[in-house]
């Protein structure tokens, strides 16, 4: 199973007030795979779905169902309603709200706030997908009505102050939420509390991990120009050998060290010399016999 399944799972558990099952299936209509003032298709995976939103149906006074299970073996399961006097119910149910197009969101439903949470929490369960924290933790919703898709941004961050993106993607309204503290607070919002715990721990270990990650590429990284610059040094003191190119004595001590502790760092290599010499001492020497080789023809 998905994470999204695992977290909506949890929410089939919330039993609201009359007001708030109102809200919910209102946001689960808004989002659903079709919704106009002809009919309203409900598709989903999980059959447990189906079974909530078909009591908030029986709610509504909504008796004529088209029920059929659809793949042979990704199985979908869906709940046609069609009938005038049904969505006609339904409509009066929720407070004489419209599903002709554009779609819109009516705030009449959505005056207390237990109910706006409710909305989401329909929202999310009808078309919320959420990848796991284990990858690049995010969740989205996409609907090809662009104008409910953009005011369901709008609400996201009027009503709830939270940050959700927004793009187009073939064709179809996208709104996402990828940072962590926008992802906890929306899932808080819906109910899901132990959704909520999860994503703080898991939120810690990826923390722990892109820190690890970070700085054993940072080390890794410095590593590799340490290897590099010795040799860089090494390819100089040899070409000048070959060229029987003599050193003044602190230049040809710090060359034979060199060649004689290849894996030393600069530090290292300066506390070797007679008398000790500091890090950037050493590096000046080097520096300079690496000029010099370049100065005669050196690489």
């Amino acid at each position: 199973m998905s994470y999204s399944f695992d977290v909506k799972k949890e929410l089939l558990s919330i039993v609201d007030h009359s007001c708030c099952r109102k809200a919910e299936l209102y946001g689960f209509l808004l989002f659903s795979n079709t919704v106009s003032d002809r009919e309203i298709r409900l598709l989903t995976a999980y059959p447990e779905f189906r079974a909530r939103y078909l009591n908030f149906l029986m709610e509504a006074g909504v008796k004529k169902f088209e029920l059929a299970c659809q793949g042979n073996t990704a199985k979908k399961y869906l709940c046609r309603i069609a009938h005038p006097r049904d969505l006609r119910s339904l409509r009066e149910h929720l407070g004489g709200v419209s599903f002709s197009s554009p779609l819109r969101i009516d705030h009449s439903l959505l005056e207390k706030e237990c109910c706006r949470r409710a909305f989401l929490r329909g929202v999310f369960m009808a078309n919320g997908v959420m990848v796991s924290p284990e990858k690049n933790c995010s969740i989205e919703f996409k609907t090809a009505h662009h104008t409910i898709g953009g005011e369901f941004f709008d609400f996201c961050k009027e009503e709830f102050e939270l940050l959700p993106g927004s793009t187009v993607r073939n064709g179809k309204k996208l709104v996402y939420f990828k940072s962590w503290d926008s992802i906890k607070d929306f899932v808080a919002l819906i109910g899901a509390k132990n959704a909520v715990y999860d994503l703080a721990n898991r939120e810690i270990e990826h923390s722990f991990r892109s820190t690890a990650n970070r700085r054993f590429n940072c080390d890794n990284a410095n590593i590799q120009r340490s290897v590099d610059a010795a040799s860089d040094h090494r390819r100089a003191i040899e070409f000048l050998a070959s060229k029987q190119i003599s050193l003044p004595d602190p230049l040809s001590e710090i060359a034979r060290l060199r060649l004689e502790y290849p894996e030393d760092t600069l530090s290292a290599l300066g506390q070797r010399c007679d008398p000790p010499i500091s890090k950037a001492g050493a590096a000046h020497r080097l520096k300079k016999i690496c000029a010099l080789a370049e100065e005669k023809g050196g690489a």
